[in-house]
């Protein structure tokens, strides 16, 4: 019995330390619940942030989709007022873009989206009538004092460079168009008789050159004279047809070196003129005089298409 008492503490013991195991037991248990909670509830986490990347990634690509197709077949505010404002560069840039759009919009009708294509095309063709109206009123009030030193350099360049691109952007109106060649040959066709007759009464500026009709007992130097101001004359006029109607470039440049040519050989003398015509004979004198006349003819009816060197405006 001594030696039974004598194991009763270490018994305890033995208890308590199962005891303490199990509870141990338990927390692990418990532990390990909570770690696969939490790994599931990771698990879920990492879902539900990959689904938000990918309509993060939707949501960029449509919202750039959105601003692409507002560039393309909308006008932005500041383009909308340049619009509504007279006619500027900024216009001008305004009104190439709603061209483009229109053509974008007839493109949008081939689509799946012919609606949204139908209300563009609808908005845009409202918007380049009244355009093109403002355009045509701006191009013809500035037809009328037109000058042929409208390109040189000066204060008025930016206005004639505006004038100039104001009448390309007519070419997608030609009746538009006609109606302000027609006033450019109006107005110029007033300018050459004006200058005509001061040529022949009262001469240069001061005098030099001389009028032409103090040689008018000279009927080979009077007939020289008047022909070879009508012809430096018409030459300047081609070149501000072509400065105006034409597409620029190298033509233009071709066109300013015959006419200032032109211009030098005859103004030299009348008796000059004639003299370098009997060198060549009367056969070039002839073909210079049938061209003059036909120039003449021309401008007195207002056709353009000679000084154009094409028969249309486009």
């Amino acid at each position: 019995e001594i030696v039974v008492d004598s194991f009763e503490p270490t018994q305890g013991a033995a208890k308590q330390l199962r005891a303490e195991v199990d509870a141990m037991r338990g927390d692990v248990e418990g532990v390990t619940r909570r770690l696969s909670d939490a790994k599931l509830g990771a698990s879920t986490v990492v879902q539900k942030t990959t689904d938000l990347r990918q309509r993060l990634r939707e949501s960029a690509l449509r919202a750039e989709l959105s601003r692409r197709f507002v560039r393309a077949f909308l006008l932005s505010e500041a383009e909308d007022a340049a619009l509504e404002r007279g006619v500027s560069v900024e216009f001008l840039r305004s009104l190439s873009k709603l061209e483009k759009i229109h053509s974008n919009a007839r493109v949008l009708l081939r689509s799946r989206n012919q609606r949204a294509g139908l209300e563009i095309l609808e908005m845009a063709a409202a918007k380049r009538e009244d355009a093109y109206e403002k355009l045509y009123r701006y191009v013809h009030a500035q037809c009328g004092p037109l000058d042929v030193d409208i390109s040189d350099g000066g204060s008025d360049e930016a206005s004639a460079k505006l004038l100039r691109e104001g009448i390309r952007a007519l070419r997608a109106r030609p009746v538009l168009l006609k109606y302000c060649a027609d006033e450019v040959a109006s107005a110029r066709r007033a300018v050459l008789v004006q200058r005509f007759i001061a040529a022949l009464t009262k001469g240069g500026p001061g005098g030099v050159p001389k009028p032409i009709e103090l040689h008018a007992h000279d009927v080979m130097r009077y007939t020289n004279d008047m022909l070879a101001w009508i012809h430096q004359a018409l030459a300047s006029e081609k070149e501000l047809m072509l400065r105006l109607f034409g597409n620029g470039g190298d033509e233009d440049a071709s066109t300013t070196g015959d006419g200032d040519g032109n211009g030098n050989g005859n103004s030299n003398g009348g008796s000059g003129g004639g003299g370098g015509g009997g060198d060549d004979g009367g056969g070039k004198m002839w073909e210079v005089r049938v061209w003059v006349q036909a120039s003449i003819r021309d401008l007195l009816s207002g056709d353009c298409s000679r000084w154009l060197g094409t028969s249309g405006y486009s």
